[in-house]
């Protein structure tokens, strides 16, 4: 009897433990599998952490480099904290309106020789030279109450500057045209654009020239330390 049976025993035996095999290997596999997941998902937020101190650390340099740029050729006239302020506040505004730094500051530079208190015999003020006509409309533009002692308030005529050229940027994307518009209005920037043989203002023309003289000062110390850029920089 136990003789007849035995082959039987001997299939489900075999059936069963074969069973056996395959189900511990599918759980080998998924539990791999899991481990990988488990891994990747590790690998990408350390990958995200060590970007963010990267970002933070380029961040830190920057400024750092920029106020030393700033104070390069100011240091009478301003303090190391100062220069920094202007640095940090700069780099907020560019950040908020995309714009590149080394624009801003090259033309904070041409401005006022970043002279926070600065008027020109034409009325402009500040350290980025707001006029106070532009000022009540860009005052419209960020919805913020207008009063001409504001000009003189650093963060606010930054602000007003980094809106100015934003709008500059998205109308000619063309230095030269941004420039022109800044110095002498959307008016003469526009002549300019129709016709290159438009005679400009000997100031703008000055100031334009000026102005990208400063922008390749600034570029060959800042580019590198651009947050978000590999050493390249924003035309």
């Amino acid at each position: 009897m136990i003789k007849k049976y035995t082959p039987i025993f001997q299939s489900l035996f075999l059936f069963v433990f074969s069973t056996l095999i395959v189900w511990q290997h599918i759980e080998i596999r998924n539990l791999q599998g899991e481990f990988k997941k488990d891994c990747d998902i590790k690998t990408k937020q350390i990958q995200r952490l060590d970007a963010g101190i990267d970002f933070q650390t380029k961040r830190a340099k920057f400024l750092i480099v920029a106020r030393d740029s700033i104070l390069k050729k100011h240091r009478k006239s301003l303090t190391d904290g100062e220069a920094y302020r202007i640095a940090e506040f700069g780099l907020y505004v560019c950040e908020k309106y995309r714009l590149n730094p080394v624009l801003l500051f090259a033309v904070g530079r041409r401005e006022s020789r970043f002279d926070i208190k600065a008027e020109s015999n034409k009325g402009a003020k500040g350290i980025y030279q707001i006029m106070p006509l532009t000022g009540r409309i860009l005052c419209d533009a960020l919805d913020i109450e207008y009063n001409e002692s504001m000009l003189f308030n650093m963060k606010v005529n930054t602000e007003m500057a980094g809106k100015y050229l934003n709008y500059l940027q998205s109308e000619y994307s063309d230095l030269d045209l941004i420039l022109i518009g800044y110095n002498a209005g959307p008016k003469w920037a526009n002549r300019y654009r129709v016709d290159k043989k438009t005679k400009l203002p000997e100031e703008t023309i000055e100031y334009v020239k000026a102005v990208k003289k400063y922008y390749e000062e600034f570029s060959i110390r800042l580019a590198f330390y651009l947050p978000g850029n590999s050493g390249g920089e924003e035309s």
